[in-house]
């Protein structure tokens, strides 16, 4: 049985980016699937719940979530020089992405976030944060026809970032939005006795608007839900 930490970094270091949660999914599914008393289940909007019966079985029925998906990017295009051009998967601060290691693809294909550079920058452009629409992704492809056959419009992209502990109590990691509250759960899952029966939903899409776990409300209708989260 990994510990909570060994499932933080598996779960951590797994590309997730909102509306392409398979490979999270198929990772919590692995680690929960021979524990007793419990039955996961996918839903129709890509959900994985499990559900555990409670000891004394009364009428409340008890909700948890977290979400598995985290905040990406999506190609957009491809120009002749083979750069490729993305949109946001969610909200990110694009002041603090250039330079960024990614991901991208099925294969994931090793990337770099790149911008205009320094010297070609006008004095206006300065005054303000650089937008997503003037940044790149070079794959080391020449060319856009180079650059089409290794991936294509439509493909999901991640931040490529290694999980590390350091000082004592200390992780530097990706996506613990909300990894960390997918490992909290599979913890649950895995020891907790439930009073009563309780639905543990490892939710998608929460980053573009919520989605998965409105779906899991709607269907489990339960009379109490604690959200596992990650920030703030």
């Amino acid at each position: 049985m990994k510990t909570f930490l060994e499932n933080l970094e598996m779960l951590s270091l797994a590309a997730g980016t909102s509306g392409d949660e398979a490979a999270v999914k198929n990772l919590i599914f692995n680690e929960i699937k021979d524990y007793p008393d419990c039955e996961a289940k996918n839903d129709n909007a890509g959900n994985l719940i499990v559900s555990k019966k409670g000891k004394k079985q009364p009428k409340n029925r008890l909700m948890f979530s977290a979400h598995m998906d985290e905040v990406g990017f999506i190609i957009t295009h491809i120009d002749e020089n083979g750069f490729l051009k993305f949109s946001n998967v969610g909200g990110i601060d694009s002041r603090v992405i250039v330079g960024k290691r990614v991901l991208v693809g099925e294969n994931a294909l090793p990337g770099l976030l790149g911008s205009k550079a320094i010297h070609l920058v006008k004095k206006e452009e300065f005054e303000s944060p650089t937008k997503t629409d003037a940044l790149f992704i070079d794959i080391g492809a020449d060319s856009k026809e180079e650059a089409e056959k290794l991936v294509k419009k439509g493909d999901y992209i991640a931040f490529d970032s290694q999980y590390e502990e350091f000082g004592e109590t200390k992780i530097k990691a990706k996506a613990l939005d909300d990894r960390i509250g997918c490992a909290v759960m599979i913890d649950l899952i895995k020891t907790a006795e439930f009073y009563h029966d309780t639905w543990l939903c490892f939710t998608v899409q929460e980053e573009v608007g919520l989605r998965g776990a409105a779906v899991a409300g709607d269907v489990i209708k339960p009379d109490f839900a604690i959200i596992v989260e990650g920030t703030t």
